[in-house]
């Protein structure tokens, strides 16, 4: 059955006052980087989130992980090669070998669904400061999705009402809510999440809406895609780690506010490798006490699965892809 999320309005200047908290924003950026909100600890994703979080980065932001690592520096597993569009392409070419058909059209509601919390809550902020009308996915469930809107029209300017223009595999009684829901946008409050089913969870489902003479089409993912059985059931995340398989850890930015990380710098992504033989653990990435890419080894981590010293830090991981120090997750593990 499906459900109207209840939440009372969060007035825009309080949603302003969360991107002085959110990792890497600047109010006076023009684009909204889904990938600086997400907020890594205690939230499994799958390598098709990855993609769609990598594919929807920004230029700027694929510019200082280029300066920073340079061009073999991984992004959620792809590497940044030499150019932004060619890190694009590369992103899509891993999308079609898994199969997945339409990943451009899917990439940002994919991207969006990973964000949870305050993350969510400063992405949302952020599309509200560049003004405009947008539209969501705030979460994937096992019955369908959770979808939200933030419309913030220029200043002076006339309330458009919002319009459904078509749809397809959605419940016509959730189409409804949604016409309900788009009549109860105000610019001066952020509206809470709308759930919503598809008719068909192996398909995807879409809605477009209007604006004035603006739509915005959502493509949403299918909730339950057909198995396919080409598909290799792999080993595990820690047990291909430990076997050599290279990775990249990122820690959140919250979590630098808590403990200390030495010279890794929260944020930032680093690349790297087990040595099973001698219990070596190799990264490299930004360093932030000498401002610059570096690479280390080290192998004070216990020789036990899940364990990772990150240059000299011990920290440990699980088969989720969460990293965790002294029992508090700070970030994740990610395999390239």
């Amino acid at each position: 059955m499906s459900r109207m999320v209840i939440s009372i309005g969060t007035t825009l200047a309080t949603l302003f006052s969360l991107l002085s908290v959110a990792p890497g924003v600047a109010l006076a950026q023009t684009e909204c980087d889904p990938t600086k909100y997400f907020d890594s600890v205690g939230l499994q994703t799958f390598e098709l989130q990855n993609l769609a979080l990598a594919y929807n980065i920004t230029e700027a932001r694929w510019n200082r992980e280029l300066q920073s690592g340079g061009a073999n520096a991984r992004i959620y597993g792809i590497p940044v090669g030499a150019d932004y569009s060619s890190f694009r392409t590369r992103v899509m070419q891993r999308a079609e070998t898994l199969n997945y058909s339409n990943f451009e059209q899917r990439s940002l509601a994919l991207a969006t669904s990973t964000l949870s919390g305050n993350g969510l809550s400063g992405y949302k902020a952020c599309l509200a400061y560049n003004g405009g009308f947008d539209l969501l996915l705030e979460k994937m469930t096992a019955s369908g999705y959770e979808i939200s809107a933030v419309y913030v029209p220029p200043l002076n300017a006339r309330r458009t009402r919002a319009r459904i223009i078509n749809y397809a595999n959605l419940q016509l009684t959730d189409i409804k809510k949604i016409k309900k829901y788009l009549r109860s946008l105000r610019p001066e409050r952020m509206s809470g999440g709308l759930a919503v089913r598809p008719i068909d969870a192996t398909s995807e489902a879409m809605i477009n809406i209007a604006v004035g003479q603006h739509s915005l089409p959502l493509t949403l993912p299918p909730i339950n895609p057909p198995l396919n059985p080409t598909m290799v059931v792999l080993p595990t995340l820690i047990d291909r780690i430990r076997g050599g398989a290279p990775f990249t850890i990122v820690i959140d930015e919250p979590s630098c506010q808590k403990m200390q990380f030495g010279s890794i710098g929260c944020g930032h992504l680093y690349s790297g490798q087990y040595n099973g033989a001698t219990n070596t653990w190799t990264i490299a990435g930004y360093n932030i006490g000498r401002k610059k890419w570096t690479r280390y080894s080290y192998n004070n981590a216990p020789n036990v699965p899940g364990a990772v010293s990150h240059w000299g830090v011990v920290m440990s991981f699980d088969n989720a892809g969460v990293l965790s120090r002294d029992g508090q997750g700070v970030g994740r593990v990610i395999l390239q």
